[in-house]
């Protein structure tokens, strides 16, 4: 079997011989495991070793398993278990055996990653109106999305900010819904955001990757240069349904909500 070269990211971490083994044991081919593996290291923080990236790769295939099978809560619908009464019911009752739709899974909101990632061709939204508090305290404040009328009366305050919503799915498998602002009412942006729009453009047709560039404060953008495994897409790429999965119950829609209430300083 001729050898293929490791990704120089894992050369100090394994071997072709010991990655080929570690395949092996999760029962993976070797291109997807050098894949994944890949993809779980950029998420590492320090020093890290052959074990514990194959234990990350472990768990990267666990989470990916729950994903395609748990359900989401949604506050407007019963359990599974009382779905499944209803169905019993159902049955006894007209012979029929209904079936229960499980629910897909929620997808993350981010305004960053530095996770391998590709765009959705389709999953591009534009001019979607995004409320962050510039008065919270925590680490990174949620985003929220405001209905539009709402987002009318809204525009010129400091915590509303349009964004177009990137649909990515990283190395790893994960969706997410990756957030870039869009240019001021001036028609001003930033540097980094046009970098990360940029980037975004690119991962439509190749994985890429953004790196933080503190000497230049700048995006360095990375295509990969090794095969991949296509990325993994929800079935449903529309806007509304997409949105109901990232944002959920963080929707604006009245102004005695209370991340505006806090912002107004109401309590």
């Amino acid at each position: 079997m001729p050898t293929i070269k490791l990704p120089e990211a894992l050369k100090s971490h394994t071997t072709v011989e010991e990655a080929r083994d570690d395949a092996e044991k999760l029962g993976m081919n070797y291109r997807d495991y050098v894949s994944m593996a890949l993809g779980v290291l950029e998420e590492m923080d320090g020093d890290t070793d052959r074990e514990a990236i194959l234990g990350a790769v472990k768990s990267a295939m666990a989470d990916r398993t729950e994903v395609e099978t748990q359900p989401t809560p949604n506050a407007d619908d019963s359990d599974i278990f009382a779905q499944a009464t209803r169905a019993r019911k159902e049955r006894k009752r007209t012979g029929a055996r209904p079936k229960i739709t499980r629910k897909a899974m929620a997808i993350p909101v981010v305004t960053k990653t530095k996770a391998w990632f590709r765009v959705h061709p389709d999953g591009v939204f534009s001019e979607v109106p995004i409320f962050i508090d510039p008065t919270s305290e925590e680490m990174e404040a949620k985003p929220y999305y405001v209905v539009p009328d709402l987002a009318d009366e809204l525009e010129g305050s400091d915590g509303l900010i349009y964004h177009t919503g990137y649909l990515i799915c990283t190395a790893s498998g994960k969706n997410m819904l990756f957030l870039v602002k869009e240019a001021d009412m001036d028609g001003n942006m930033h540097s980094a955001t046009e970098a990360k729009h940029e980037a975004c453009v690119d991962a439509k047709s190749q994985w890429t990757r953004m790196t933080w560039d503190k000497d230049v404060g700048q995006y360095q953008i990375s295509q990969a240069e090794w095969d991949r495994k296509e990325p993994r897409w929800p079935e449903d790429v529309s806007e509304e349904t997409v949105f109901r999965r990232a944002f959920g119950k963080q929707v604006i829609d009245d102004w005695d909500y209370p991340v505006l209430k806090s912002f107004r300083g109401e309590g």
